[in-house]
């Protein structure tokens, strides 16, 4: 499991061009085998798509080793590449991005991910929107853990991998809440399923700002 810090950097505009924001994340990371978040780890850096946290560069980690004096310096010489000042920038939230499964099916996955939010005390009705890599999006209501809806199977599903995946139980998040975030990529080799699920917390209110 890893901890992503996500920032924003208006780069000096409040409102009018958020079309020229930056969204970023920093993340404690293995380096020189020592591992994530121990003393002498190394920091990544990377830019992130709004609103999915997907990242749009190869990750950029600090070289050699980190201590709590040289952190600070090293991910912010890392940003400069893109022209961010981590000082201006403002914590938008943070996501925890859980351990990568292996799955059969589309189905098996669905069960995996409704099982996780399970686990993480989300309470029925589920809100749920799938969107495929056409672009498709489609949205499902789960009022009970009886039964994958027929509509929420890979029988209704436009099956165009890699398919996103979003669990919530509201229907509007509120400043504290929680969304799951379920990410299906084919894997050719073999043609299993990778799936990585994330929990999300964030303030929108904040993020408006």
């Amino acid at each position: 499991m890893t901890w992503d810090l996500i920032y924003l950097d208006k780069h000096g505009d409040d409102d009018h061009y958020p079309q020229s924001w930056t969204y970023y994340r920093i993340r404690s990371t293995t380096g020189l085998g020592i591992p994530a978040g121990d003393l002498g780890s190394s920091v990544q850096v990377c830019r992130v798509k709004w609103p999915t946290f997907e990242d749009i560069d190869p990750p950029t980690d600090t070289p050699g080793v980190v201590g709590k004096m040289s952190a600070e310096y090293n991910a912010n010489k890392l940003l400069e590449q893109w022209g961010v000042d981590r000082k201006r920038s403002i914590v938008i939230g943070s996501l925890v991005r859980e351990d990568i499964a292996e799955v059969k099916n589309y189905n098996d996955g669905v069960k995996l991910v409704l099982a996780t939010a399970a686990e993480k005390g989300f309470q029925h009705p589920l809100y749920i929107s799938v969107r495929s890599a056409n672009g498709i999006t489609q949205a499902y209501r789960m009022d009970g853990p009886s039964q994958i809806p027929k509509r929420l199977s890979g029988d209704d599903v436009d099956l165009t991998f890699p398919i996103e995946l979003f669990v919530s139980d509201k229907t509007e998040l509120d400043p504290g809440d929680r969304m799951l975030q379920a990410k299906f990529k084919k894997r050719e080799s073999d043609g299993l399923l990778e799936l990585n699920i994330d929990e999300l917390r964030y303030d929108p209110k904040r993020q408006m700002n």
